[in-house]
């Protein structure tokens, strides 16, 4: 049976957003944060209620779109550095998300957060990364050709 790739690339994507909010939770429950990734990602089409089925949703669907972007990103510069790769475009996607939720929703819907919370959330971006460096590296870089594979 031939693998669908872009079925596998929207699983790591959507996998790696659940590692994110699991850090994310963490802080919550210890007070580092107000809202879950989920909750606060919700809260863009919300606005003050956040949600976390709505939360999974809108970032399983970004998570889809970064790997895509990873695995273009791969095929242009080859597999070689896939955990430091996928950490900076974890974290670049969760400055966008961060702008994102200024514009819309902090300060006027939501309180302003404390500092903490962004780390907290940086954090989880970091887990995403991660997350999905390691599995583009064993699902996707053992699968296609790449200019220079990882073994």
């Amino acid at each position: 049976m031939k693998e669908d790739k872009t079925l596998i690339l929207g699983m790591i994507g959507v996998f790696s957003t659940i590692i994110s909010e699991m850090i994310t939770w963490i802080g919550k429950l210890t007070g580092l944060a107000n809202h879950s990734d989920y909750e606060l990602t919700s809260l863009i089409v919300t606005l003050n209620r956040p949600t976390v089925p709505l939360g999974f949703v809108i970032e399983g669907s970004i998570g889809v779109i970064i790997s895509a972007v990873l695995f273009k990103l791969v095929k242009e510069t080859g597999g070689k550095y896939i955990l430091l790769k996928s950490v900076i475009t974890g974290i670049v996607a969760w400055i966008i998300i961060e702008i994102l939720i200024t514009l819309i929703v902090e300060g006027k819907t939501i309180p302003l957060r404390e500092l903490k919370a962004y780390y907290t959330h940086l954090i989880g971006a970091i887990g995403f990364g991660i997350t999905q460096g390691l599995l583009f590296k064993r699902y996707i870089l053992n699968k296609v050709h790449v200019k220079e594979r990882i073994d």
